[in-house]
């Protein structure tokens, strides 16, 4: 029996164009990248897209600034030192993090934002959620600061 070469109808995407029947992402059919990349998997953008889309963020966030980023991800505190060349405040996470010990920690943290404590306090008061619920990570999560910023100023209320 023949294999059947119907051409795969794709979903409608206005931001990729579509020539001989491939998917054109970043100016490359789809079967070229794929052909790259091998056995391994991949995943194909257009770097155009996310650079306007990226622009598109920096312009709706520019009259509010920024003050906290919270990288609830396994190996993320040296990201946070990076981003609070940026920002006021950043936290994340030493090492590897238990599921339940990320969402313990953002459970209690952002409790204490919305009760109008500081990021400072509010940090402290995450990290004791995680021995609450039984965690002993409460070493993990680190909060960086911009120099010159005290966590404990920093408030949303």
């Amino acid at each position: 029996m023949a294999a059947d070469k119907t051409p795969p109808i794709h979903a409608p995407m206005s931001q990729f164009s579509i020539k001989n029947g491939d998917l054109i992402v970043g100016g490359v059919p789809l079967p070229r990248l794929a052909g790259r990349a091998g056995r391994t998997p991949f995943y194909a953008y257009d770097r155009s897209l996310l650079s306007k889309r990226v622009s598109e963020l920096r312009a709706v966030l520019a009259p509010s600034p920024v003050n906290l980023v919270l990288l609830n991800a396994c190996w993320s505190a040296t990201h946070a030192t990076q981003i609070t060349k940026h920002v006021d405040c950043a936290i994340g996470m030493a090492r590897s993090v238990k599921d339940d010990t990320a969402i313990g920690f953002a459970a209690g943290f952002y409790r204490s934002l919305g009760e109008g404590k500081s990021v400072g306090k509010a940090f402290d008061l995450g990290k004791v959620q995680i021995m609450l619920d039984g965690g002993s990570e409460q070493s993990t999560p680190r909060l960086k600061a911009r120099s010159g910023v005290d966590p404990a100023s920093v408030t949303f209320a």
